[in-house]
């Protein structure tokens, strides 16, 4: 009930927005800025192995209607232009996350429109079929719900419960996926994921999960490009310096080895501040990786730092919303709603 009035405040607030002016004004003072747009899911029908709560499934109508949009406004430009300093007015990079199977119904629309796009893919999940734990954590939370995968970590790991409640508090959509994610280490999360994770999936299942190698050798030769999103899409910044050799070498080198041609981008799994550093960014760099991506919210000026690209994370809403969303006025908004309520504080 919540959730339902809150999108319809915002469903309203961004007609009034649009009516008086913001997105146009907005897009004129973003022109020469970069607007790099993130996607995950582009499914009808969320998948059991996605959070079904999450509102990064975008409806295949919603994306459609979001990629004519794009097609007749701006300028629709590849990684590898930025990397080249190629930039229009107006740019802007489309970007998909994790390689799920139902990315290439998005990759046929792009094609339809005549547009390109980068697809960051998890290597091991891609190229070996096998399920990551990411999403073998959102099939069980899916089938038997949060409060049993929390009984669970509860009995497991006593210690990290106790920090529980803080993740209920700043995400009750989601908060067993975060909490764990982030109070567990690597090895930790696959031990128990494989322990809860009880399920036989078939062979036939397991393909129809993530985009396979005959789709990726398509879409690159219809002018999409293939970034790496690591080997196991795991907390970069939780490894130690040989397992992130491993995450960022050797799925370089087999999605390489699998579409036969150079990989040079890069999206930082999950891609928040607290998921990548300094040092990772050299070793990415070093990798020979010539572009990586986060997640942190933002556009891009001619200042950007071209192994810490700010993107834009697009979800299943209106189109005047995505138009107020792609030129940052969502994100303008929660940091001047951040910086009140620190005024506040002050005052007090």
């Amino acid at each position: 009930m919540k959730l339902t009035i809150a999108k319809n405040m915002q469903n309203s607030a961004s007609t009034i927005a649009i009516a008086c002016g913001v997105y146009r004004f907005l897009r004129y003072l973003n022109r020469k800025k970069v607007r790099i747009i993130m996607y995950h899911n582009i499914s009808d029908y969320p998948t059991k192995w996605t959070n079904k709560k999450s509102s990064l499934n975008v409806k295949v109508n919603v994306f459609e209607r979001q990629i004519k949009f794009l097609k007749e406004n701006y300028n629709v430009i590849s990684l590898h232009d930025l990397v080249e300093h190629q930039i229009p007015k107006n740019a802007l990079i489309i970007t998909f996350d994790d390689g799920f199977y139902n990315n290439y119904r998005a990759f046929q629309i792009l094609n339809q429109y005549d547009l390109t796009a980068s697809f960051f893919i998890v290597a091991d999940s891609t190229i070996n079929q096998k399920i990551n734990s990411k999403e073998k954590l959102s099939y069980i939370i899916n089938k038997k719900g949060e409060k049993y995968v929390e009984l669970v970590f509860k009995k497991r790991f006593p210690n990290h419960y106790k920090k529980l409640n803080y993740f209920k508090a700043k995400d009750n959509n989601n908060y067993m996926s975060e909490a764990i994610t982030s109070l567990l280490t690597k090895k930790e999360i696959d031990v128990f994921t494989s322990y809860i994770f009880k399920e036989k999936i078939s062979k036939l299942e397991t393909r129809s999960i993530y985009l396979n190698r005959k789709q990726i050798e398509e879409m690159t030769s219809k002018g999409m490009t293939i970034g790496n999103h690591s080997l196991t899409h795991p907390i970069l910044s939780k490894l130690n310096i040989s397992d992130l050799s491993i995450e960022l070498a050797q799925s370089k080198k087999q999605l390489e080895n699998s579409i036969k041609k150079r990989v040079d981008c890069f999206a930082i799994p999950y891609g928040i501040t607290e998921s990548y550093n300094e040092s990772i960014l050299k070793e990415i760099k070093k990798t020979g990786y010539s572009v990586s991506l986060t997640a942190i919210s933002g556009l891009n000026d001619k200042k950007y730092n071209i192994f810490e690209l700010k993107r834009i994370s697009v979800i299943d809403e209106p189109l005047n919303a995505f138009k107020l969303r792609i030129e940052g006025f969502y994100g303008f908004l929660e940091n001047l709603l951040t910086k009140v309520k620190f005024l506040r504080i002050a005052i007090k």
